[in-house]
This record gives structure tokens, sequence and C-alpha cells, in this order.
């Protein structure tokens, strides 16, 4: 009886680890459309390692630039889709996140992004209601950072993760 019951709790953990699985997603590119940066390295985007990606708006125009990225899965199974980047920012005006909407096929306004001035802080959201729109049959992922003021945002990382 006491194995039985061990089995079936043994069972039980690793079946909701399973259930759990998470998949970190992988950028794959940077495109910037408005605004300048000294470094277009997609490598400062992918890891947490103080080479930071800057990106300066000019006085009277906006930044705007792309990552795209891959490995987040099969969308059917997405139930949880987290966006964090670690960095920082100057200027007071907002720095807004859209994400792709892959049934509606258009860019779609998330939030906006919250970075200290001074230090390195992370910022993190969590896609609601339906994250599934977010990742495409072949699990890719685009988000867009925009923001129409005099600003810089530094970036340390930018990281996606899909939970099933």
């Amino acid at each position: 009886m006491k194995s039985t019951l061990r089995l079936t709790l043994i069972c039980a953990a690793a079946l909701a680890t399973l259930c759990a699985h998470a998949l970190v997603g992988r950028i794959t590119g940077l495109q910037v459309y408005r605004g300048s940066t000294p470094n277009d390295n997609i490598n400062l985007l992918r890891y947490a390692d103080n080479n930071f990606f800057r990106i300066n708006s000019m006085p009277g125009q906006e930044f705007d630039f792309v990552v795209p990225g891959n490995g987040l899965g099969n969308p059917s199974r997405v139930r949880r889709l987290d966006v964090s980047i670690l960095g920082s920012r100057t200027g007071s005006g907002p720095i807004a996140l859209w994400m792709y909407d892959w049934v509606a096929a258009r860019w779609t306004y998330m939030t906006t992004v919250e970075l200290p001035t001074i230090g390195l802080g992370t910022f993190t959201y969590r896609v609601t209601p339906v994250p599934q729109r977010f990742v495409s049959y072949q699990g890719t992922f685009g988000l867009k950072f925009r923001t129409r003021t005099v600003s810089t945002m530094i970036v340390d990382r930018i990281g996606v993760v899909s939970g099933e």
C-alpha cells in the first residue's frame, strides 16, 4: 500500500513537471527602422552579460526597432507567454511594446515598458488573455519597441518564455 502511494506521488510529480514545461525563445534578428545605434549586434540582446544594446531617438524623431525570434513551440500548446527586458533608459516619454499578432496579421500594442533611469531593472510583461495569437505555427514571435520622444533605451537582455 505504501509503495503504491509513493509510486503514485512520484508519477504525479513527474507529470506536473512535464505539464509545466517552458520553452525559451531565441532572438534571431534585429531591425532598426528609426533611431540610431552604435552597434546592432543581436548577441547584445541575448545574454545578461553587461554588454548593452543602445538605441537613441533623435530630436523630433522616434525610435522603432523589431526583434524577431523563434523556439516557442506549437501555439496550440502555449498557455503562458512572458516577455522580460533587463535594462534602463533615459528620457521620460513612454516606450511602447508591440507584439506581432499572427492571427490578425498585424502589430498589436501590448503595454508601456517601464525601465529605471538609474541602474538596471527588469520589466516583465505576461501576455493575456490569448497568448497563442502571438506565436506562429512555427514557434516564431515578433517584438517591436517604439517611442515618439527623445529617449535612449539601454538593453542588456530580452527574454521570451512560453509555458505549456
